[in-house]
């Protein structure tokens, strides 16, 4: 038998019907009791959450009416949170629940939370190239809260890939470029896409090829956006003047 007559045994000696009732309206075993020593009629009911926690969204407000299934209150258990984390195409084969994960935040500096990736979500967006992973992590402090923004570090297994230097890639902010270098002291500019930043390197994922020279110190051939752009237009655009 399940109920409040099953959880306290002291409501059984009360009408297991009006017991019933009173579970019935959302009434827990001990403001039962409570009304059965008071005898007195209550103006309101007290309305018990089944568990602790944050309260993360409040409807009920004075007057409304509300039904079987309407949400009331939503209570949100925050001993254990979930870091959702972007991450790159190029690593989705290596990806796995169970893999360790640490996250930091610049809301809470030197602090590192160790994690596990619980969940690899199905899809890759198309917009970022990502692919999204659930990281569980314990938080009995509550340190962490909801809307928190940070870094995730996972232990992915070790794999072959393409790298340059991160100092070797020139960012627009709408696109990225590497400077190749060619023969007779002649530089190309490429856009690449990046894959996951390790240290001091970058993972290429589309152009440039294995064996390429790239230019380390390209951030210092260009001082601003503009020039960057002419530098690229001119070196992509082949000159329609006969050398002298």
């Amino acid at each position: 038998m399940k109920g409040p007559i099953a959880e306290d045994p002291k409501l059984a000696r009360y009408p297991a019907e009006a017991v019933r009732k009173l579970e019935g309206v959302g009434m827990a075993p001990r403001d039962i009791l409570e009304l059965a020593r008071v005898r007195r009629v209550l103006a309101a009911i007290p309305l018990r959450s089944p568990r602790a926690g944050f309260l993360a969204r409040k409807a009920a407000v004075p007057g409304s009416y509300v039904t079987p299934g309407t949400e009331l209150f939503q209570v949100a258990d925050l001993s254990t949170v979930w870091v959702v984390a972007d991450v790159p195409e190029g690593d989705m084969g290596r990806l796995r629940p169970g893999q360790p994960a640490r996250f930091t935040t610049a809301a809470l500096p030197g602090a590192t939370f160790a994690g596990e990736v619980q969940l690899v979500y199905p899809a890759v967006s198309p917009e970022t190239h990502t692919l999204q992973a659930r990281v569980a992590i314990a938080n009995a402090d509550a340190r962490l809260r909801p809307g928190l923004y940070g870094d995730v570090v996972l232990g992915l297994p070790a794999a072959e890939a393409l790298v340059v230097p991160a100092e070797a890639v020139v960012d627009t902010g709408e696109r990225k470029y590497a400077f190749v270098a060619l023969p007779g002291g002649r530089f190309e500019p490429r856009a690449v896409r990046l894959g996951v930043r390790a240290g001091d390197s970058v993972v290429v994922l589309e152009g440039l090829a294995e064996g390429e020279q790239v230019v380390t110190t390209a951030n210092f051939l260009v001082d601003s956006e503009s020039r960057l752009r002419v530098a690229v237009e001119s070196a992509a655009t082949p000159s329609s003047e006969t050398p002298r």
